[in-house]
C-alpha cells in the first residue's frame, strides 16, 4: 500500500515536470528573425553550457565569435539578448524601453520583494532615487577633485594596518576585509558620515552577504528557473542562513539610519542619510509624495528602501573596486615589468545584457586584446588616450552612478597602494596568468630606504608639483622630531590639517597685506635699518626677518643681537646639517642600534624646547590682549578663529590641534620659510 502510494506520487511529479517542460517549450518558440545563439534546452535553455565554461564572460565571449555580435540565450526560464558590439551596446544601453533590471529572486529577497534600492528597481522610484542620491553625493565632493586626500587616507590606513609588527618584511598578506573597507569607507563617509574598520564583525558579515550574492549556487539556479522553486525545500535553498544575512544588513543600516534620526539638524545635513529624512520630512510637510523614500506600505517609513539603497550603495562603492584592485594586483604580479614601469611613473520587455568581456576582447576595439599592454593607453608624450570603447561602467541609462568616484578609488588606491609596497608572488602558489618576460632595464634612486623620483626637466618638475597625488611631503625622522611628532605647521605637515591652515595662513597674511605693494615701504625701512647698522659688518642679516614677522605679530621687530633669536637660528640651522640623527632619518631600521648620545638626543629636545617656549610665550602674550573685533596679526586671528568655532561645536583642530602645537608650530615654519 505504501509503495504503491509513493509510486503514484513519484508517477504525479513526473508528469507534473514533463508538463511544465512542454508548456515552456512551446512558449518559449521563437520568430524567424529572432536572434541565433546556443542550443536551448526545455526549461533550462543554455544554463548547462554556461556552468561548463571557464566563466560567464569568456564564455559570452566565445558565443561572440560563433554566432555574431548579436545573439539570443536562455537562463533558465529567461530570455536574454547578448551584445558583444561596442555600438550596439552603447544604443542599447540608451534606450529608455531597456532601462528596466529583471527581478531575479536572489536579489530580490534580499530587497525584502519591494522596488527598493539602487541597483535592481526599476520605475520612477528608481529614477528619483537615483538622481537624488547623485545630488547630494556630490554636493558632499562625490567624484570631485576634493576627494583625493579622503581616498588617499583611507589607503593609508590600510597600508598602516599591513605595515606592522606582526607582518615583518615578506610576509604573506590578505588583502580581502581591508581593501574593502578602505575602498569603501570613502562612500561611506559620503554616506553615513563614519568609517569602518576591516576588522569589523559585523562589516565582515555585510561582506559575506554581499559576496554571497555573486556565489552561482543552488539558490540561483532556482531564481533563474523559478517553476522548479515549489519542488525545492527551504533547507535546500539555505533559506535561514540567507535570512539571517539579510537581518543583518538591514539591522546594521537601521541603526544607522535612527542614530541619524535622533541627531539631524536640517539645516545642516551631514551626508546622504540626512539628505534623506529631511527630503522625506519636508515632502510629508507639504502633502507631497514620499514614498520614493518611504514605500507605500507606509511602515517601512524610510527604513528599506533606504536600507537597501545604502547596502547597494557599499555593493558599488567597495565590493565593484576593491575586486577591480584585487585582479590588477594580480596582473601586476604576474607581469612583474609592468609593475617596475609603474613604480617609476608615479604618479520594456526583453532582457538585454552587455558582455563587457567580449567588447573588451574585439580586436577592432583593441589591438592583442589578450595581452596585458597598459601602455596601449598612453600616447607617445605618456598622456591617457581616451578609448570610447572602455566600458566597465555601462552606458546609458543605468550607467553605474558611481563611476567618478570608482575611477578615482582605483586610480588612487593603486598609486599609493605601489607607492608604499611591491607585490610578489606567493611562495608555492599558482596563478593563472602566464608572465612575459621584457628586456627592460630599469633605474632606481633609492635614498636609504626611501625610493625617490628625481626630476631634472622644467616642464616635468612643473607638472608633478601641481598633482595633488604628489602633493604630500615625506615624515623625516631629524624634522618630525621638532614637529613633536604631530601633523602641526605648514612646511611637512599633510592632509586636510595642512590645507585648512595654509588657506587660513594665506587669507589672513593677505589681508595685513602679505605680498602687496604695501609692503614695500616695510621692506625698505628694514633695509634702512640694515644700512644705519653696517657699522656692524659681521654680515649678519637676520634684521630682514622682521618684514615676515611684522605680519605675524604687530610693533615687533627682532634684532640680529636678540640672545633668543640666535638660538632660534642656529636651531633652524641645525635642520640642514646632515650629521648621524638627519642620515638615520633615511635609514629608521638603524635607529633601534644606535644609542640615543650619538644621536644628539638631549641637545636636540634642549634645543626644540627653547624654540617652542619662545612661541608659546608669544601667543600667551596674545591671548591676554587679543581683541576680537580688531585682529592685530596672524596669531590674533588664529585664536579669534579657535574660539569661534569652539563656540559653536565645530573642530578647532586645524588651529590649536589636540596637541594644543599647532599654532606654534607654524609660527616656527613661517619664521624658518
Amino acid at each position: 500500500m505504501y509503495r504503491s502510494v509513493k509510486m503514484e506520487l513519484f508517477t504525479a511529479l513526473l508528469a507534473t515536470f514533463m508538463v511544465l517542460v512542454v508548456m515552456t517549450y512551446l512558449s518559449k518558440k521563437k520568430p524567424s528573425t529572432y536572434p541565433p545563439g546556443p542550443i536551448k534546452w526545455p526549461l533550462v535553455g543554455t544554463l548547462p553550457a554556461q556552468l561548463m565554461s571557464r566563466t560567464l564572460g569568456i564564455g559570452y565571449w566565445e558565443w561572440g565569435l560563433k554566432y555574431g555580435k548579436i545573439y539570443s540565450i536562455q537562463l533558465g526560464q529567461l530570455d536574454v539578448i547578448v551584445l558583444t558590439d561596442f555600438d550596439l551596446a552603447k544604443e542599447a544601453n540608451a534606450k529608455e524601453e531597456l532601462v528596466d533590471r529583471p527581478q531575479f529572486d536572489f536579489w530580490h529577497f534580499f530587497m525584502k520583494y519591494k522596488n527598493a534600492g539602487l541597483i535592481f528597481a526599476n520605475g520612477q522610484d528608481w529614477k528619483v532615487r537615483r538622481r537624488f542620491t547623485l545630488k547630494h553625493l556630490r554636493d558632499f565632493g562625490f567624484g570631485k577633485s576634493s576627494m583625493e586626500q579622503l581616498i588617499l587616507d583611507e589607503m593609508r590606513h590600510l597600508a598602516d594596518s599591513i605595515n606592522t609588527e606582526k607582518n615583518p618584511k615578506g610576509s604573506i598578506v590578505e588583502l580581502d576585509s581591508g581593501l574593502n573597507a578602505a575602498v569603501g569607507n570613502v562612500i561611506w563617509w559620503l554616506t553615513a558620515n563614519r568609517r569602518v574598520d576591516g576588522k569589523d564583525t559585523e562589516m565582515k558579515n555585510i561582506l559575506e552577504t554581499i559576496d554571497s550574492l555573486s556565489h552561482f549556487d543552488l539558490t540561483n539556479i532556482i531564481s533563474l528557473i523559478p517553476a522548479l522553486k515549489p519542488f525545492f525545500p527551504d533547507f535546500m535553498l539555505n533559506h535561514e542562513k540567507r535570512l539571517k544575512r539579510r537581518t543583518r544588513v538591514y539591522d546594521y543600516m537601521q541603526g544607522l539610519i535612527d542614530e541619524h534620526r535622533r541627531t539631524v539638524d536640517p539645516t545642516e545635513p551631514r551626508d546622504l542619510i540626512d539628505c534623506c529624512i529631511i527630503e522625506q520630512q519636508r515632502l510629508r510637510e507639504s502633502g507631497e509624495d514620499d514614498s520614493c523614500f518611504e514605500g507605500k506600505c507606509q511602515k517601512s517609513l524610510l527604513n528599506d528602501k533606504l536600507a537597501w539603497t545604502l547596502a547597494d550603495l557599499f555593493i558599488a562603492g567597495a565590493e565593484t573596486t576593491a575586486t577591480t584592485l584585487r585582479w590588477t594586483i594580480l596582473y601586476l604580479i604576474s607581469y612583474p615589468e609592468v609593475q617596475v614601469k609603474l613604480h617609476q611613473e608615479i604618479d520594456k520587455g526583453t532582457i538585454v545584457t552587455t558582455a563587457l568581456y567580449a567588447i573588451h576582447h574585439d580586436p577592432k576595439n583593441f589591438k592583442n586584446p589578450e595581452i596585458f599592454y597598459p601602455e596601449r593607453f598612453l600616447g607617445e608624450d605618456g598622456n591617457l588616450i581616451k578609448n570610447p570603447k572602455i566600458m566597465p561602467f555601462q552606458a546609458g541609462k543605468r550607467q553605474c552612478l558611481g563611476e567618478t568616484l570608482a575611477r578615482m578609488n582605483a586610480f588612487l588606491g593603486l598609486v599609493y597602494l605601489l607607492q608604499t609596497f611591491k607585490f610578489e608572488k606567493v611562495p608555492g602558489f599558482h596563478y593563472t596568468l602566464e608572465p612575459k618576460k621584457r628586456e627592460e632595464v630599469v633605474h632606481i634612486v633609492q635614498f636609504g630606504q626611501h625610493d625617490i623620483v628625481v626630476l631634472t626637466d622644467f616642464d616635468l618638475a612643473k607638472e608633478a608639483n601641481a598633482r595633488e597625488e604628489l602633493v604630500d611631503r615625506p615624515q623625516f625622522d631629524f624634522y618630525h622630531f621638532f614637529m613633536k611628532y604631530k601633523n602641526s605647521g605648514l612646511i611637512f605637515a599633510n592632509g586636510q590639517d595642512w590645507k585648512v591652515r595654509r588657506r587660513f595662513t594665506l587669507k589672513h597674511l593677505r589681508a595685513f597685506g602679505f605680498g602687496k605693494s604695501s609692503m614695500e615701504q616695510l621692506i625698505l625701512d628694514e633695509m634702512q635699518h640694515l644700512v644705519d647698522s653696517i657699522n656692524v659688518s659681521n654680515g649678519d642679516t637676520s634684521r630682514t626677518l622682521g618684514i615676515h614677522w611684522d605680519q605675524a605679530q604687530p610693533q615687533r621687530r627682532v634684532e640680529s643681537k636678540d640672545t633668543e633669536l640666535k638660538y632660534v637660528l642656529e636651531t633652524f640651522d641645525c635642520l640642514c646639517h646632515f650629521d648621524m640623527a638627519n642620515i638615520l632619518s633615511f635609514i629608521p631600521s638603524l635607529k633601534p642600534f644606535v644609542p640615543g648620545f650619538l644621536l644628539n638626543h638631549e641637545k636636540r629636545l634642549k634645543r626644540r624646547t627653547k624654540v617652542y617656549n619662545y612661541m608659546q610665550g608669544l601667543i600667551d602674550e596674545h591671548r591676554h590682549t587679543v581683541d576680537p573685533t580688531e585682529p592685530r596679526d596672524l596669531i590674533d586671528c588664529c585664536i579669534i578663529e579657535q574660539q569661534k568655532l569652539r563656540k559653536s561645536g565645530e573642530d578647532d583642530s586645524y588651529f590649536e590641534g589636540k596637541c594644543q602645537k599647532s599654532l606654534m608650530t607654524s609660527l616656527n615654519h613661517l619664521w624658518k620659510s
